[in-house]
């Protein structure tokens, strides 16, 4: 399922938030259950993150996100706006700073980036961000999660849900 997002309807969402005329660049070949795209307005990139369902990302999930990530000095494209009112798009936007450049993968194959350094860049990022706990496990929503125990996020989401898949009569949810 997709939502579609008309030029105008881009533009009008991100012009509430921004209070600057845009205009949108394009579609981004990355967000594989948004749809995102790149709009610019004062001399400013920004992504545009149109979502598709109602309840992924979680309610809550990417103001908590963007909270803990500044709070822990993880470098990142910084949440300018959040929301899941259907002013502009059924199961709302978010709008966040576009930050452009070569990904990393690419520069180590073009040797501006030995691996060596990638992953020490890549390691120093992942210890601030596996810094950030939460009480309980399982979807954050909110910044607290699902779940008092591991074992049973990993029996409904891993199992429950991947089973759910299977369809060859032996209902394996239920068993």
């Amino acid at each position: 399922m997709r939502v579609e997002a008309t030029e105008e309807d881009l533009k009008a969402a991100a012009e509430s938030v921004l209070g600057a005329r845009v205009r949108v660049s394009g579609r981004l070949d990355f967000g594989n259950v948004n749809s995102v795209y790149r709009v610019e307005a004062g001399g400013r990139a920004y992504a545009l993150k149109v979502f598709t369902y109602d309840d992924w990302p979680e309610p809550g999930k990417l103001p908590w996100v963007e909270s803990s990530l500044a709070r822990a000095g993880v470098p990142r494209a910084r949440l300018v706006h959040y929301t899941r009112e259907a002013t502009h798009f059924p199961h709302g936007f978010s709008l966040s700073e576009f930050v452009g450049g070569e990904n990393c993968k690419a520069a180590v194959r073009r040797g501006s980036l030995t691996p060596a350094a990638y992953f020490g860049l890549a390691g120093a990022l992942l210890k601030k961000v596996h810094a950030i706990t939460l009480p309980r496990y399982g979807y954050i929503g909110d910044g607290v999660g699902m779940y008092e125990e591991f074992g049973d996020w990993l029996l409904d989401c891993d199992v429950k849900h991947v089973l759910g898949w299977v369809d060859d009569g032996t209902r394996p949810v239920e068993t």
